[in-house]
């Protein structure tokens, strides 16, 4: 039987993070609880019937980390030599439409007179985070009332997946007053504290706690998707950012979601063919020589993928000829302060 808590000391000497701790101990004693020896056949079987159960290759992995550590530590040399990583399967993520995200983080809570009011609060902020950031739900439940810097505009981020994920992360405008209306009645140093001490009574939110309330929104708006999940709002961001249309560069969109790598950021890059148009039109040379009229319905074309027209903050007037383009914006009065 495995003595879970050698195991632990184990996991804490070699600097594991306590959430990933969490994870290898949960996985350990589900395999011990059936196969107690250890067993090459036995830790086969186990990852067989996960298979059976529609585990994805990705999943599997996760287990077999957790095998490989704890072949490490007793030092089984057997198990290390059998147990390799599976070849992960490449797919896209679902992702979420603008107004989708606009519609989940808008929801009411529907059952407005229980005391669940002010956690869906804190739920609406979190999921706005994380829908405006790019962060993953892991960092979002790490963050404390000092991570949120109002001076710099910055939400400073001490724990994470990658090396390049460590380090500041601009805060958006849009939620810093509902942040920091939140932050004033809070008592404590966490910005989501857990309700019951969170995992391994760290006292932080469990990402799997937010997920299912994620998914609670989801199933009220009706938004049925393969593969959808809390992780899609990162991927969901990490696209809209990186589509070519948007005019914002590969490098700064790698920043923003802390890739180590650009090619893992060139997964989130879904160029179509009018995209392509729009980038090729954007040539200097294809610009300067080309018809005053193509560069004017150009122009125009940018102007209508902004969208101000639904935005009821302005008043917004747009006209255009062949010849002239009139364009009108300012900010309605009750919107200006």
């Amino acid at each position: 039987m495995v003595d879970l808590n050698q195991f632990k000391v184990y996991l804490l000497n070699n600097g594991r993070r306590k959430q990933t701790i969490y994870k290898h101990l949960l996985w350990a004693r589900k395999i011990s609880e059936q196969y107690p020896d250890w067993s090459i056949e036995g830790i086969e079987r186990f990852l067989a019937s996960k298979k059976e159960e529609g585990g994805k290759n990705t999943a599997i992995n996760a287990i077999i980390t957790t095998i490989r550590c704890y072949a490490h530590h007793r030092g089984r040399q057997d198990i290390l030599d059998y147990f390799k990583y599976l070849k992960e399967e490449h797919y896209e993520r679902s992702t979420l439409s603008n107004e989708e995200i606009e519609a989940i983080l808008k929801l009411k809570n529907p059952n407005y007179k229980n005391a669940y009011k002010r956690r869906w609060k804190m739920y609406t902020i979190m999921l706005s985070i994380l829908a405006f950031t790019g962060l993953r739900p892991s960092e979002a439940c790490k963050l404390t009332v000092d991570d949120c810097d109002f001076g710099l505009g910055v939400f400073h981020i001490r724990e994470s997946k990658t090396p390049a994920g460590v380090g500041q992360v601009p805060m958006p405008p849009n939620i810093v007053p509902m942040l920091q209306d939140y932050i004033t009645n809070l008592k404590g140093e966490k910005l989501f504290s857990a309700p019951r001490g969170g995992i391994d009574n760290d006292g932080y939110w469990d990402p799997g706690t937010v997920s299912t309330h994620f998914n609670k929104r989801l199933k009220l708006l009706g938004i049925r998707r393969p593969r959808l999940s809390l992780y899609s709002l990162r991927h969901s961001f990490g696209t809209t950012l990186a589509d070519p249309d948007s005019g914002v560069n590969l490098a700064v969109v790698q920043k923003l979601l802390r890739h180590s790598n650009i090619q893992t950021t060139l997964r989130y890059v879904h160029p179509n063919i009018n995209s392509m148009k729009k980038g090729q039109a954007k040539h200097p040379l294809v610009m300067r020589t080309a018809k005053p009229t193509i560069r004017l319905k150009y122009w125009s074309d940018n102007i209508n993928s902004w969208e101000i027209e639904n935005d009821e903050r302005f008043v917004y007037k747009f006209q255009v000829t062949e010849k002239s383009i009139d364009l009108h914006v300012h900010i309605r009065k009750k919107f200006f302060h």
